[in-house]
This record gives C-alpha cells, structure tokens and sequence, in this order.
C-alpha cells in the first residue's frame, strides 16, 4: 500500500497537462493580437488614453468595486453559516475571501478558490470539516453566478433583443448549465449505488456545506446582499466610463459581457476574452472610439486587480491581528 510520502511525491506534469497551461497563456494572447492585429491599433494611443483617465472616477469605480466585494464575502458568510461554521469570526471569512480574490487575478478556471479553502485550514473552527468549506464556496457560486447569469442574460435580451445569433448563444449557454445542474442532481440520487462507503461520506459532508442550497437556512438575506453586490459592480463601471469619455449607459451590457465572458475560465481574470467580448460593442453600439474601448476593458481589469491586490496584500499583513490561530501541534506522549 504506497505510504504517505510515495502519494504526495513529486511527479513531472504530464504533456497533456503542459499543453493546458500553454493554452491557457496562448489563447488571450491571441485574442488580444487578433483584437490588434485586424484593426490597426495604436498601441500608442491605447496606452495614451488608458493613462488620460480622469483619475477621481478611476477611485471611486475602485472603491465601489471594493464594496461589491465586501458583500460578495457576506453572501458566502451565510454559506457558512448554512454549513454550521457561524463560529468562524467575521474578519478570517473576509481574509479568506480577499486573498481568494488576489490568487484569482492569477489564475484560470476558478483556481483561485483553493486559495479561500487554505486561508482556512488552519482555523480549529473547520478542524475535520474542511469538505463543509468547500461545499458552502460552491453554494455561494450558485447564488453569486446564477443571479448574475440571470441579471446578465436580461440585460443582454432587452438590449440587443434583435441580435438573435447572440441570443441563440445564450440560450445554449443557459441550457447547458441546467443540464449539468440535472446531472449532479441525478449522481446525487444515485449515490448509493455508485460510490463507495467512504466517498459517500464525503459527499454527505459536502451536502452538509451546501446547506444555504437545501433550505437549512434562509437564503433570501444572501439573495439580497448579492443583489446588493451586482448593483454595485453596475455602479463600479458607471463610474469608469466617464473617466474615458464613454457613455454611462453601457454600464449594464459591459456588466453582462463580464459575466458572460467569465463561462469561459480560459484566462487569468479573463484576459482577452473580455476584450473580444466588450470592444466590439463598445465601437458598433455606442460609439466609442476603438482606442477608447480597448482602454476601457483594460481598465476594468486594472482596476479590479488593483483592488484584489490590495486586499490580498492587507489581509495577509493583518491576518495575526484578526484571529488566525494555526493548527495546534500534536502532544507529545509519554513513553
């Protein structure tokens, strides 16, 4: 039976894993250069009018991107507290969150939330209940990403209702996504047949975490607060349209592109898949300027990663100070 040490030992990556990481650099490259290479961009001009942005529009976009993530970790706090973790301090739940955020400007694919589940780890709180952690971040990815699909398939079909190709997409996309909802719905049911005794307690640890989702808790305070949460992304970007001269009302559709464009975790912080999404209706439906519209999506994602940053970098400069206890070492015993 392979020991703990043969488990955890390091093994090359596979060629196959190599060509995902290759992909996942390559490909919003290649946007990017398909973005710049079919439309003669300035690069220089780009730079120019990313670096005019009136800079008290770019705070205060800054500050209420901040806020709507503040809510966003109140929102998995009732995730928590579904899974019977209202124990954990408020200030290790925003910490996680934050440094969560910071990883999640790096990585692709929700990698980041790996992140948020070792934040945690440590805390005597989740000692042995580490699977309630994760199943409560994936309660709140149901309630955070599937009100703002909604929100954002709305906004998409009362402002572009004639461009039906578009709409088709979205459908697909909505479709898709119920479908693999039905799927997990049916191995759930099925468990018992097809898991083994020890994964199955493993799942009913999960079932436990996702407990916000099963009516364990009330679940309209964290509808509410991640209502709050979109309202302020919208205003976040009503406030960084001005700073370039672009038109606040195509804050609601570059919100929707966002999230749309987030169903395809191919990029760190969707490079490149938000700018082949948001330029193109940036210039055709509201008439900004290709330069423009290119330095508007790159300021959405500077501005994002600045504040996830900054709050990565300050939760874990004040972790010691808001409660994170490491796992207390073993007793020795006597011999």
């Amino acid at each position: 039976m392979p020991t703990l040490r043969a488990a955890t030992r390091f093994r090359p990556c596979s060629a196959r894993t190599l060509r995902a990481v290759l992909a996942t650099i390559a490909v919003p490259l290649l946007l990017v250069g398909v973005v710049a290479g079919f439309t003669s961009v300035s690069v220089t001009e780009v730079a120019g009018v990313l670096a005019s942005g009136q800079m008290e529009w770019l705070l205060l976009s800054a500050v209420l991107y901040g806020a709507a993530h503040v809510i966003s970790a109140l929102v998995w706090r009732e995730g928590l507290s579904a899974a019977g973790l209202r124990s954990l301090p408020l200030g290790q739940v925003m910490r996680a969150h934050w440094i969560c955020r910071g990883a999640s400007e790096f990585l692709p694919a929700q990698l980041g939330e790996i992140a948020r589940v070792a934040a945690l780890k440590n805390r005597p709180e989740i000692s042995g209940r580490v699977l309630r952690v994760v199943g409560s971040i994936g309660a709140f990815k149901v309630v955070d990403g599937g009100l703002s699909l909604i929100v954002a398939v709305v906004i998409v079909g009362v402002l572009a209702a004639p461009l039906l190709p578009g709409l088709t997409t979205i459908a697909i996309v909505v479709a898709t996504i119920i479908v693999a909802l039905l799927g997990v719905v049916v191995l759930w049911r099925s468990r018992d047949s097809v898991f083994p005794l020890r994964i199955r307690a493993a799942f009913e640890e999960l079932a436990v975490g996702v407990g916000l989702l099963r009516g364990d808790h009330p679940v309209a305070p964290a509808f509410a607060l991640q209502s709050t949460a979109i309202v302020l992304r919208m205003l976040s970007l009503a406030a960084l349209l001005p700073a370039y001269g672009a038109p606040v009302s195509a804050a609601p559709m570059m919100f929707a592109l966002l999230i749309l464009t987030g169903l395809l975790p191919i990029s760190p912080g969707g490079a490149g898949v938000r700018e082949a999404a948001v330029v193109p209706v940036l210039i055709v439906s509201y008439g900004v300027g290709l330069e423009t519209a290119l330095a508007v999506s790159l300021a959405t994602q500077a501005v994002g990663l600045a504040v996830s940053l900054l709050g990565a970098g300050i939760a874990l400069a004040v972790g010691t100070r808001v409660g994170v206890t490491p796992a207390p070492a073993p007793t020795p015993q006597p011999v």
